[in-house]
């Protein structure tokens, strides 16, 4: 069969195939392809036709570049814990809050073989953060973090946080995911979940464990679109804050 007739037979398959079209027009043609022809290959589209890129994870350096400046928001100091210093600001971000400070072991909430009045003498078994069921939330399972109760130095309703906010928390080059889920006295701010501390590789023991130097940051992100329906749902809540650090990091402030 000569090179023409071939030509001919194989347009209507070329129209179904832009690949087998491309080559057919490399051997079917008198010349190169023109400038002009506009063609696609690979699009870099699945099967479905939308784009496989993932954002990237938004890293721990990334987000502690941008804590300083700080942009005050709490009318005053907080204290990193019952009985110390007040020097603790909370400052604002695009679409977060954040401060840094220590990180005290909370075993508030369900009670379990982890957390109870016998491992830990300040045990409360209510947290202002409940479940889907209603319950108080975990702390040996569910990554929380805690926020002062509202007073005159900082209202965290009032900074667009709720019981379901994601966060992120981030110790050295280590950085977890979680919700805020329970309230602390309302001068002082710096303590989380023992599921939260076992995250961060800070030993979780209500008692003896914990952080106490203020190398811990705490990100909150703030607006409804931020907060998780289900706060024990760890994988939900991850994807939130994942989402929501990248567009932090995205606009830079």
């Amino acid at each position: 069969m000569s090179a023409r007739l071939f030509c001919f037979f194989s347009a209507a398959f070329a129209e179904r195939c832009l690949l087998c079209g491309a080559l057919l027009g490399l051997g079917c043609s008198s010349g190169p392809l023109s400038v002009g022809d506009d063609r696609v290959i690979d699009a870099g589209l699945t099967d479905s036709g939308v784009n496989d890129t993932t954002p990237t994870d938004a890293t721990a350096a990334q987000l502690l570049a941008l804590i300083a400046p700080c942009m005050q928001i709490s009318t005053g100091l907080l204290a990193p814990a019952p009985g110390r210093t007040a020097d603790v600001q909370v400052c604002g971000l695009s679409n977060a809050v954040f401060w840094t400070s220590e990180l005290a072991v909370d075993c508030d909430g369900k009670t379990t073989t982890i957390c109870n009045r016998q491992q830990d003498p300040q045990y409360n078994a209510s947290t202002v953060g409940k479940d889907s069921m209603g319950n108080s939330l975990d702390a040996s399972l569910v990554p929380y973090v805690e926020v002062p109760a509202q007073s005159t130095i900082f209202d965290y309703h009032a900074a667009g946080i709720s019981m379901g906010s994601v966060a992120v928390v981030i110790y050295k080059d280590r950085l977890a995911y979680g919700v805020i889920g329970h309230e602390q006295a309302s001068d002082v701010i710096g303590a989380a979940s023992y599921a939260m501390a076992e995250l961060l590789g800070i030993d979780p023991n209500p008692v003896t464990g914990g952080l106490e130097t203020e190398d811990v940051t705490y990100f909150a992100f703030t607006g409804t679109s931020n907060v998780v329906p289900a706060l024990e749902d760890e994988t939900a809540a991850t994807q939130l804050a994942k989402a929501a650090a990248a567009e932090l990091v995205a606009t830079g402030h």
